[in-house]
């Protein structure tokens, strides 16, 4: 017993008449069309060639100084761009990337200082605050930066605490204050704004 395959849908072809509708391009049209895209890819080549050339006259450590004596800028500390990325950098990108992750961070930290006070019963009343060595054994579990974020949260505002900086055992007994501002970043209070 053997199946009959079915024949296969035949094939539609286009006229002659449908293909003679639209008029060939010359060879000669094509070529200058396609020598025209060619001067213009050399063109932006050219371009971008000169533009990098320009850029290693500034670069210190660049070999491809025509003189060999390299262009330096006056350099202002003023400058608003002064020791910035160049904007739209990959450079400028990873900053922009490594502050969100920061920030992220930091409310992870004083959500840990709110959570740690909320259930001490040794903090009295509205204060919101957590001594090192606890922070420091619990945060541990999070991350191995609690040093480096406190500062960093210390700088912008978000907790206060005594001493340029913190060493496990030595300041052990050291307060550690959510700051409003800190309470404001968790949302445990309205900004005022």
């Amino acid at each position: 017993m053997s199946k009959e395959v079915p024949d296969p849908k035949p094939i539609r072809r286009k006229s002659k008449e449908h293909i003679m509708d639209k008029p060939l391009p010359s060879v000669r049209r094509r070529s200058r069309d396609l020598a025209v895209a060619a001067k213009d890819r050399a063109a932006i080549f050219q371009k971008m060639a000169k533009d990098h050339a320009e850029r290693q006259l500034d670069n210190p450590f660049s070999d491809h100084h025509p003189d060999g004596k390299v262009r330096m800028k006056k350099i202002d500390k003023n400058d608003p761009n002064y020791g910035k990325p160049l904007e739209g950098s990959s450079t400028a990108r990873r900053g922009q990337e490594a502050d969100v992750h920061i920030k992220k961070e930091i409310q992870q930290l004083c959500e840990i200082i709110y959570d740690i006070a909320l259930h001490d019963p040794n903090v009295p009343g509205p204060d919101c605050w957590v001594k090192f060595g606890p922070l420091f054994e619990h945060y541990n579990h999070v991350s191995d930066k609690v040093v480096g974020i406190l500062l960093r949260a210390r700088k912008y505002g978000y907790v206060a605490f005594e001493g340029e900086m913190l060493y496990q055992r030595r300041d052990d007994h050291v307060k550690i204050t959510l700051t409003r501002e800190g309470l404001i970043l968790i949302k445990k209070i309205p900004s005022s704004s």
